[in-house]
């Protein structure tokens, strides 16, 4: 099944490349690049559609769509022409050789996070735990979650599909493990990023002039937002990112050819963005709207194409999502949820001081021009967007951590602009030495150059300057080396064991517990990946002293446990006198690094072993 499924996948994806759509020749790695994004949300746009029908997300029926849609195109275009033909491409060397080089750099940034086998969870929050448990459910269950989950492991209020449904599907094709899986889905993520990003900027490249210079520019994009996004492991996000990239790609196909079929391309990337990250919906489909205005006004479209375009690439869309989501209480909780404080990266200038003047001369050349796009309509909108979100975290309706999500789009849209002054040649001087200032305040800022001045002379007085103008940069290298949250492949082990051991625990059912004791954020992460969440509620620690504990019908939520006390000591001694004073709690896990946390260091004796390693032990009791 895994089988037929990629090779009518591979069929679709080969025949969108290979037949003629357009008269003039195409860039190959644009269209390459550009088709995987058609692929990637049409899986989902497939998935979202069955499961209205409450139909399970098989791969027979996805290869059997597959293959008939191959079909129709095939019959459609050969109609069109009287018999089949092949679009034209060009393919230059020195672009596929940069294009190899971003892939490969990504994946050995890939490697260094989640180590050479890709067998380590290294992230900085612990919802990266939830998205690779809706992932892995949805490998498993091969449904999106309307109310079918809400008996299940956990209910999700506002599911992030254009996420976990790529993801899950990677997991049931890919013969490794799922957490390999995963890892290696999140480093495509950034890859994929990154490759939109270069098919983006080579469609507005004019001259092959510049090649080393793309490449560079291209990694300073990269290794900034969309690489803290991988860290993070906020895989919706990244999916937000690439679905507005591609509707910008889009638009930019649309002004060059008058192929119907981009139509209804955008209302894929439309309807994968609502499902990906709908924070952004209102400024990218605001964009789109005033940019069709734009259109029609210039009498680009007849007021009667200019409807049903709105109609098939925004108000569709629309629909689908409000009613899933509504459906699912999820905009409603998430609206009240804006105002959470959440953990990210945040910074407000820091990381735009040193591309305003780029950016600026980019605006100015493009007014004095007269020319109007969608990157213009898409930046002024944005911008806007900004400052309006801006202003309501001064109001509590907005917390900062949502409103810093908008800067991955900030930062897309900015490098864009930049790298249009590369068909200009007087500004060839200017962004050189622009670029050769950002190149140098990034190595003083990686070996932080003023401190070590600073130690060998204590006159001179250590600014911190270098770092901030290079903030994220310095974030990201010592983020990527000391994450908040590292499970080993020895933990792993651990919990694998654990798992392999739930009989002798008497995890029968979703009902029963099994406490681990280790940071908070490792908890996480353990009860996603066994799959068996606690239901033993954890209030006051104090309120729990001389309670007789005689039932497990008590709820449990992630938010008590961590607002139970300032500290892992304190959640784990809860843990551990939960699990001494419950009959039906059988098991513990313990974590070496957290046994100090508990308040009773000599308990070999009193539990059996079940199993040990370096990273810790499953007791048993006797």
């Amino acid at each position: 099944m895994k089988l037929l499924y990629l090779l009518t996948m591979f069929m679709l994806y080969l025949e969108l490349i290979l037949i003629k759509k357009d008269e003039n020749k195409q860039n190959f790695i644009v269209v390459f690049i550009y088709t995987f994004g058609i692929i990637y949300f049409f899986n989902l746009f497939i998935a979202v559609i069955l499961s209205y029908l409450n139909i399970k997300n098989i791969l027979l029926f996805f290869s059997m769509i597959y293959l008939f849609l191959t079909f129709v195109i095939y019959m459609y275009f050969k109609k069109k022409y009287n018999k089949l033909m092949f679009q034209k491409y060009y393919l230059n060397k020195k672009e596929l050789l940069i294009l190899l080089f971003v892939i490969i750099i990504c994946f050995v940034v890939g490697t260094i996070r989640y180590s050479y086998n890709f067998s380590q969870v290294k992230y900085e929050i612990g919802d990266s735990a939830v998205h690779y448990k809706m992932s892995l459910e949805y490998s498993k269950y091969q449904k999106v979650f309307f109310n079918y989950h809400k008996n299940n492991v956990i209910n999700y209020d506002y599911p992030m599909l254009g996420y976990y449904v790529p993801c899950g599907m990677f997991m049931e094709i890919m013969p490794f493990s799922e957490i390999v899986s995963y890892n290696i889905f999140n480093t495509m993520i950034l890859c994929f990023i990154s490759c939109c990003f270069y098919a983006t900027i080579l469609m507005k490249k004019k001259e092959d002039k510049k090649s080393i210079f793309t490449f560079i520019f291209v990694m300073l994009y990269t290794l900034a937002y969309p690489l803290n996004n991988m860290l993070y492991g906020f895989g919706y996000l990244g999916a937000g990112i690439i679905a507005s990239n591609l509707i910008i790609m889009t638009f930019d196909f649309i002004s060059k050819s008058k192929m119907k079929m981009l139509y209804f391309f955008l209302l894929l990337f439309n309807f994968g963005l609502f499902f990906s990250y709908y924070l952004f919906v209102p400024f990218v489909y605001l964009s789109e709207f005033i940019y069709l205005l734009y259109l029609l006004k210039m009498k680009k479209y007849k007021l009667l194409s200019f409807l049903k375009i709105v109609i098939i690439c925004l108000v569709i869309p629309t629909i689908f999502g409000y009613l899933f989501f509504i459906g699912n209480s999820a905009i409603s909780t998430s609206l009240k949820k804006y105002s959470i404080i959440g953990e990210s990266y945040q910074d407000l200038v820091g990381n735009f001081i040193l591309l305003f003047p780029l950016l600026a001369h980019s605006l100015y050349e493009q007014v004095k021009q007269e020319k109007v796009d969608f990157d213009l309509v898409f930046l002024v909108v944005l911008l806007f967007y900004i400052v309006i979100t801006f202003m309501l975290i001064g109001t509590g309706l907005m917390s900062s951590y949502y409103f810093y999500k908008s800067y991955f789009i900030l930062w897309m849209i900015v490098y864009i602009f930049i790298f249009k002054l590369f068909n200009y040649e007087k500004y060839n001087v200017t962004i050189k030495i622009q670029y050769l200032l950002i190149i140098i305040v990034m190595f003083f800022s990686f070996y932080d150059i003023e401190k070590d001045v600073n130690k060998v002379n204590t006159d001179f007085k250590y600014s911190g300057a270098f770092l901030k103008l290079a903030d994220i940069y310095v974030y990201n290298k010592e983020k990527i080396s000391n994450p908040l949250i590292n499970l080993s492949s020895e933990r792993i082990e651990l919990i694998n064991n654990t798992i392999k051991n739930r009989t002798q625990c008497g995890l029968s059912d979703k009902r029963k517990d099994l406490p681990y004791i280790s940071s908070y954020y490792h908890q996480v992460w353990y009860y996603m990946m066994i799959e068996y969440l606690p239901t033993l509620k954890y209030v006051n620690y104090l309120s729990l002293q001389g309670i007789n504990y005689k039932t497990d019908e008590i709820e449990f939520n992630f938010d008590s446990n961590k607002n139970f006390g300032t500290s892992d000591k304190e959640i784990n001694d809860l843990n551990y006198d939960i699990f001494l004073n419950y009959d039906n709690l059988k098991c513990m896990v313990v974590d070496n690094d957290s046994i100090k946390d508990l308040k009773k260091h000599s308990f070999d004796n009193d539990y059996d072993v079940l199993f040990e390693n370096r990273a810790g032990k499953l007791y048993k009791k006797k």
